[in-house]
């Protein structure tokens, strides 16, 4: 068991987790965006964090439409073809285009900043960095991540957990903390990789929803939501009817999303979701 602190903290910390994995273990199958944000929020209270991130982290083989010439340079020479793909945010000011963006504005400039370089460095087994633990010669402090990144959003400090799935697809959870608080501790990393690495289902059901893993190719806005439809008990007419598109054009999205998954119907995607 992993130090989590003294007898009572730990108590309370493993009592915490136990209850969280059983609240987002009853959520649906088609729901799996809801069960991350509640996990997302109820760690924020845990660990004591203003915000919290699920990151869908893909090694891309190739240049993702809509992705500009100079970026696609910085994430294939500087993260090594490493970028998210997908995200949920508690924060609904927040979304992934503008994230990066950002994020690619400094990197052009200045370089990977030391705590991605230190997630890049440990790929190939979960993890869970905070910035009191990073290589002094990184020098952190006088980086641009905290100095200018993390002032425009007023980010104090920040933990990131790498849950590891393949060798070209990761999970990422990050959690921030406002300005002028006290930096994450390695009991609060502790307390990460345990609730990480205890909810997995999670991970890779939320992952197989926008075609990260298992699928041919990643899913599109409309096939998420076909997808997530024919996890219900829901008929292909009442599919329809829910996204106000024809019978037809819902049964072409389904047999896509077979052919993407490589299985036989519906009640194979399901087998497939439910690890079967």
């Amino acid at each position: 068991m992993l130090d989590i602190g003294g007898d009572s903290d730990k108590s309370e910390s493993i009592d915490q987790l136990r209850d969280l994995w059983a609240s987002v273990s009853s959520y649906p199958v088609y729901q799996s965006e809801e069960a991350m944000l509640h996990f997302l929020n109820t760690m924020c209270k845990i660990l004591g964090a203003h915000s919290g991130t699920w990151l869908a982290m893909k090694k891309l083989k190739s240049n993702p439409r809509r992705v500009a010439a100079d970026d696609y340079a910085v994430i294939l020479e500087q993260l090594g073809g490493w970028a998210p793909v997908a995200a949920v945010y508690t924060s609904k000011s927040k979304n992934l285009n503008g994230v990066m963006n950002r994020w690619l504005m400094h990197a052009r400039k200045e370089g990977v900043d030391p705590l991605s370089q230190t997630v890049l460095d440990n790929f190939g087994k979960s993890r869970v960095h905070i910035s009191a633990e990073l290589d002094p010669e990184l020098n952190w402090a006088d980086s641009w991540l905290p100095k200018k990144y993390f002032s425009y959003y007023g980010i104090g400090d920040r933990m990131m957990g790498l849950y590891y799935l393949t060798d070209d697809c990761e999970s990422c959870l990050v959690f921030d903390r406002p300005a002028d608080s006290e930096a994450f501790s390695a009991v609060e990393k502790n307390v990460l990789y345990l609730a990480m690495t205890g909810s997995t289902e999670l991970h890779k059901r939320l992952l197989m929803e926008h075609g990260v893993i298992r699928a041919t190719t990643p899913l599109s806005k409309r096939e998420r939501e076909t997808y997530r439809l024919l996890l219900t008990e829901m008929s292909e007419s009442q599919i329809a009817d829910k996204m106000k598109l024809s019978m037809h054009t819902v049964h072409d999205y389904a047999r896509g999303l077979y052919k993407k998954f490589q299985v036989k119907g519906r009640v194979g995607l399901m087998a497939l979701v439910l690890g079967h």
